[in-house]
């Protein structure tokens, strides 16, 4: 509801239903601020002449495709200050076609200019401290993708018996169902499900009230998260969160579980 005060919406005379209308080009010429999709910023493009925002944000840009992110970069012209906001060391673009892997249409914009410019140019920013993650977390994830740079700045408090980043082994195997495309480990599900149940006992008081929607898990393939959700739901934890890798990308957990496959 509060999102919605600021979109364009409709009425249909007949049904009554509202719903999302496209804009006219008196509908982009009053407000300061525009936010859009890059699939729907084509809408802009096709109604507003070149140079018209003085600023052009594109967030997460390094899961975009290079083709999406140019629609909105249409409008910028040498006097407009474009914002490429993203990780290329997180998620990229999501590909399937292997003729568009072959042509490399799973390098982001971001990923593409980062390594055209040197290092130390000044239109590369790094935001070098991380609030959310334990010291040990980011210092890992710092050695491993980003040339020790990233610094904890959060002090967030450890669990008092398990390390903050730790690793569990499970002696099974991936499966893949004869009509699918994806994996699963039936071990990998039995670890994770007691993992999380031995963490509701052990629910640290430095972390707070003990909430389920707190814990997150996550997995690259969608039988898998279908399965750990069923024995969740077996025994009686709905409100953990467990979603593909591609669908978490932005939220915090105080805990999280990874499930390779």
């Amino acid at each position: 509801p509060t999102v919605q005060k600021y979109c364009l919406v409709e009425t249909d005379e007949i049904t009554q239903t509202r719903r999302f209308k496209l804009p006219q080009l008196k509908d982009l010429l009053e407000p300061d601020l525009v936010v859009a999709t890059l699939s729907t910023s084509r809408c802009l493009a096709q109604q507003l002449p070149v140079g018209h925002f003085t600023h052009i944000l594109l967030d997460e840009a390094a899961q975009a495709l290079e083709t999406e992110a140019i629609m909105p970069l249409i409008l910028a012209n040498k006097n407009t200050r474009v914002v490429l906001a993203g990780d290329h060391m997180q998620l990229e673009p999501e590909v399937v076609s292997p003729f568009a892997l072959e042509k490399r249409l799973n390098l982001s914009i971001l990923e593409r200019l980062f390594d055209h410019y040197p290092s130390n140019h000044p239109c590369k920013i790094l935001l070098c401290e991380n609030y959310r993650s334990h010291d040990e977390i980011v210092s890992f994830t710092s050695g491993l993708f980003y040339e020790q740079k990233l610094i904890s700045s959060g002090k967030q408090p450890p669990h008092p018996t398990w390390f903050p980043l730790t690793f569990f082994t499970a002696r099974g195997q991936e499966v893949q169902d004869v009509n699918s495309t994806s994996y699963y480990n039936n071990y990998e599900v039995g670890e994770i499900v007691d993992r999380l149940v031995e963490l509701r006992k052990n629910w640290p008081k430095t972390w707070g009230k003990k909430e389920d929607t707190e814990i997150g898990v996550v997995s690259p393939y969608h039988d898998q998260v279908m399965r750990i959700r069923a024995e969740l739901r077996k025994k009686r934890l709905h409100n953990i969160s467990v979603e593909r890798v591609q669908n978490v990308q932005g939220k915090q957990y105080r805990a999280i579980f990874i499930s390779t496959v």
